[in-house]
C-alpha cells in the first residue's frame, strides 16, 4: 500500500502530460507554443469536456501523493512537502472545477480574476514544496532540487510577463512554452521524488 501510494506521484506526472496532449488534440488549431494549459479548460473551449476529467484525475493523484508523504515518511521535511503538495492539489482542483478562465475573445469575469489568484498560489506552494525537500536525500538530489527551483523562477517569471497579454488580447507567442517548462519542471520533480521513495 505504501509503495502504491508513493507511485501516485509518478502517475500524476504521466496523467498531466497525457491530459495536456489529449486535450490539445480535441481543439483543432490549439498552439502548445502560444496558448496556456488553462485555455484547454476554459469556458466554451472545445477541449473542456475532455480536459476537465483528465486534470481532475491529475489533482486527485497529487493529493494522494501528498498524503502518502504525511503518512508513510518519518522525515519532517517530507511532511512539510506533503502538506504543501496537498495545498497545491487543493487549489488546483478548486481552480479547475469552479474558476475556469474564459476564451481570449470573451469578456473576463470574476472567475478569471480568481483563476489568476489561485494559479499564483498554486505556483508558490509548488515552489515551497521543492524547497522543503532540497536537503533530504544528499547532494545529488539537493542539486536537482535547486536546478528545478531555478527553472521555476526563471520560466515562471517569463510566463508572468506575458499573462497580461491574454486579457488585453495581445499575441503571446511564447507563453504556452514558458508555462509548460515551468509546470513540467514541477511534475518531473514529483516523479523523481516518487521513484526515490519507492526505491528506498
Amino acid at each position: 500500500m505504501r509503495r502504491l501510494l508513493f507511485l501516485s506521484g509518478m502517475l500524476s506526472s504521466l496523467v498531466f502530460i497525457s491530459a495536456d496532449l489529449i486535450s490539445a488534440a480535441a481543439w483543432k488549431g490549439y498552439s502548445f507554443r502560444s496558448q496556456v494549459i488553462s485555455e484547454l479548460m476554459a469556458v466554451h473551449a472545445a477541449s473542456r469536456p475532455v480536459s476537465i476529467p483528465l486534470f481532475v484525475i491529475y489533482d486527485v493523484l497529487v493529493l494522494t501523493f501528498g498524503n502518502s508523504l504525511l503518512i508513510f515518511t518519518p522525515e519532517k521535511r517530507l511532511h512539510v512537502a506533503g502538506g504543501l503538495i496537498i495545498g497545491a492539489g487543493v487549489t488546483s482542483l478548486i481552480t479547475t472545477l469552479f474558476f475556469p478562465m474564459h476564451l481570449r475573445a470573451e469578456a473576463a469575469t470574476i472567475s478569471d480574476t480568481i483563476h489568476i489568484i489561485f494559479t499564483g498560489v498554486t505556483t508558490v506552494l509548488m515552489l515551497l514544496a521543492i524547497v522543503s525537500t532540497a536537503g533530504v536525500y544528499g547532494k545529488r538530489f539537493r542539486y536537482y532540487a535547486i536546478f528545478t527551483i531555478v527553472i521555476l523562477l526563471v520560466f515562471g517569471a517569463l510566463a508572468g510577463l506575458d499573462v497580461p497579454g491574454i486579457a488585453d488580447g495581445q499575441p503571446t507567442p511564447w507563453l504556452g512554452l514558458t508555462e509548460r517548462v515551468t509546470i513540467g519542471a514541477y511534475v518531473l520533480w514529483m516523479a523523481v521524488l516518487s521513484v526515490k521513495l519507492m526505491r528506498l
